[in-house]
């Protein structure tokens, strides 16, 4: 799912990689080669799972304020078009090179994203090189007709779909327009030509024979996978390095003048409170298998050695009952350092959930189908924070959530906040190893959403426009920033070479090849493609603490340039690097601005490069971490387009 997080009330926010369209971009292109090549795969050799990048497009509401995803039509503007919503896609098609793309529920400007042509077969196939196949979302088919009623019978509708671009259907139910129930008839009528049917299914058997699902299994080497090649130990030992590299540090802060409460040391006692404290499939999300197997916090505090002194629930995620409080408060006040797991749930069924039962319905809920409608700490929770922290002022908070929370009081009066989001099947052994900072764990991630205060929710769910969201564009006060994160360590940068002049020319040489060059098989090559404007850093841990930092690299147009049109981005993330450094350490890092990221969006979305004076930053003074620097970048030479919607679009609109 690369579809982009810009609200934190969307249910299935969760799923996706964060806000930001560059971030959904490489992950995409990197997860996407890996799925169907493996790390270090080629892509010409034979599938080994064919991958499908959803939602396409602009899908990021489940069932807000009597909105609903089937029926939903996105508003959207050319310009916000080419800057905010293509660009992962065109990342997953041309970087990763995608073999699927599922279409969504939603309308764009009026046209069922599952008929949209223009979209689906203009920009996707004819401008960006989309070869595969693309399937609905399981009954967005019946929803053309159904629920936009942009088609009047049903033989119109599977027609609108295949001529539209849409090669398969996921049926939603029996008796719901649907390719299996309809496609014949439509042929019949006239409706649809059975050349377009020929087209989708020469994309869907392409797929099958890349696959090899065709081929004697003993000439695939993939036709004995099973699920004991899943869960093996080097998968394991995968899964629990990447919670904790996902672990984000909000505060860390001394208590009385005294030491900051983390990392806890192995000789002090601890009290876990909170609904979250022994949950399990919470932890895996809301699109995970079914009762698979995860480690919670109590069971990795237990089997780790921590001193524990117990633990009580206090009360749950939602509802008015305070009478675990006591018990908790009376806890915390025997330990050395409390620590409090509160948050979100993905899960609906009680089955899930863990011991006991961790469960929700109203704004603690976050999954497909439900979007929240607060985005603060529900039920309980906040108060037994409150008590929790007058009684043991060394008390921790731990998130475990999908969506950005309002916690406006625990960023003030809590020293310590460790974000684990939902941190997969070992996210109970990364909680505790990052809070003890067991064998060498330090918290080095950084936020992928904006954090917005409680009044956020005033804002109308149903408005596509990024006036005033996303770090890109947000200019009021946030409780943390895209791209927040300290660490148990301190560091420094300090430039070693930077690029103070580059010609269109040549940015726009390397734009047309650029996800040639930067995307597989070259993805999984550490700096295999290098930007005209380049810039190398050194980075430094001057800390006590062996860590990972993470450097993030923005570009800013001129101030000139930003008065002048209110609609340009305050600054675009333009490219990332993880280091891991032991004290003293040091290591130079290249960062490479992509020539898109340089480039200016019309109100008609022409996409071009021009000349102009741009600021390029490594960190960002509210980002934690090192003290950012920054260098100036000029643009020269003639304007170069890079992209534009097709005119189509435009009578679309009409």
């Amino acid at each position: 799912d690369i579809n982009l997080f810009k609200d934190p009330r969307w249910g299935r926010g969760q799923e996706v990689p964060g806000e930001d369209p560059f971030l959904n971009g490489e992950y995409a292109m990197r997860w996407i080669h890996a799925f169907q090549y493996g790390v270090d795969g080629d892509s010409t050799q034979m599938l080994k799972a064919l991958a499908t990048a959803k939602h396409a497009f602009d899908y990021d509401l489940e069932d807000w304020g009597g909105f609903d995803r089937s029926s939903f039509n996105a508003v959207v503007s050319d310009r916000d078009q080419v800057e905010y919503y293509f660009p992962a896609w065109r990342a997953a098609v041309q970087g990763g090179r995608v073999g699927s793309v599922m279409c969504s529920y939603n309308a764009v400007n009026g046209v069922p994203s599952c008929a949209n042509g223009v979209f689906l077969n203009q920009v996707m196939r004819s401008e960006w090189g989309f070869e595969g196949a693309v399937v609905s979302d399981c009954g967005a088919i019946d929803f053309i007709q159904s629920a936009h009623h942009y088609t009047s019978d049903p033989n119109k509708t599977v027609a609108a779909a295949v001529l539209g671009g849409c090669d398969a259907d996921c049926p939603g139910g029996s008796k719901q327009v649907s390719y299996v129930n309809d496609l014949k008839a439509a042929v019949e009528s006239g409706d649809l030509p059975e050349t377009a049917l020929d087209r989708s299914l020469h994309r869907l058997w392409t797929s099958v024979f890349r696959l090899g699902l065709l081929d004697e299994p003993s000439t695939s080497p993939f036709a004995s996978l099973d699920m004991a090649a899943i869960d093996t130990p080097a998968t394991r030992r995968l899964n629990l390095e990447s919670a904790i590299q996902s672990m984000v540090l909000l505060k860390n802060e001394p208590v009385n003048g005294g030491e900051a409460v983390l990392p806890i040391s192995i000789k002090k006692s601890i009290a876990l409170i909170g609904p979250h404290l022994n949950s399990t499939q919470d932890l895996l999300s809301d699109y995970a298998p079914g009762r698979w197997w995860a480690v919670s916090p109590l069971e990795a505090a237990e089997r780790l050695g921590t001193r524990l002194v117990g633990f009580a629930h206090g009360c749950a995620l939602e509802g008015n009952d305070t009478s675990g409080i006591a018990d908790a408060v009376a806890l915390a006040s025997e330990a050395d350092i409390a620590v409090v797991f509160v948050g979100l749930s993905p899960n609906k069924d009680p089955t899930n959930a863990g011991t006991p039962p961790v469960t929700a319905t109203g704004s603690a809920l976050e999954c497909e189908g439900h979007d929240r409608t607060s985005i603060t700490l529900q039920g309980q929770q906040q108060e037994l924070i409150d008590r929790v922290l007058a009684a043991n002022p060394r008390t921790v908070v731990v998130l475990v959530h999908g969506g950005a929370l309002a916690i406006e009081s625990v960023r003030v009066n809590v020293p310590a906040i460790l974000d684990a989001h939902y941190p997969g099947q070992l996210g109970g052994d990364a909680i505790i190893r990052v809070l003890f900072g067991m064998d060498g764990a330090a918290p080095a991630g950084r936020l992928t959403t904006t954090y917005y205060h409680s009044d956020f929710i005033e804002r109308n769910m149903t408005d596509m426009s990024l006036h005033n969201i996303t770090y890109k564009h947000f200019t009021g006060n946030t409780l943390w920033e895209f791209g927040y994160g300290e660490s148990y360590s301190t560091f420094t940068m300090k430039w070693v070479n930077t690029t103070n002049v580059v010609a269109t020319d040549l940015l726009a040489a390397a734009h047309r090849k650029y996800f040639k060059e930067r995307g597989a098989p070259a993805v999984t090559s550490v700096n295999e493609w290098q930007s005209p404007a380049s810039f190398r850093a050194e980075v430094s841990n001057t800390g006590l603490v062996r860590s990972d930092y993470v450097v993030l690299g923005f570009v800013s147009a001129s101030p000139l340039r930003l008065a002048a049109d209110p609609l340009e981005p305050r600054k675009e993330l333009f490219d990332f690097a993880r280091v891991s450094l032991a004290p003293g350490e040091s290591t130079i890092v290249r960062f490479d601005i992509p020539p898109a990221v340089l480039s200016h969006i019309n109100d008609r979305g022409v996409e071009s490069l021009q000349q102009g004076s741009y600021t390029v930053t490594l960190g960002g003074e509210n980002l934690g971490g090192a003290p950012p620097i920054s260098t100036i970048l000029n643009v020269v030479g003639p304007d170069h387009v890079l992209f534009f919607l097709p005119a189509a679009v435009q009578r679309q609109k009409s």
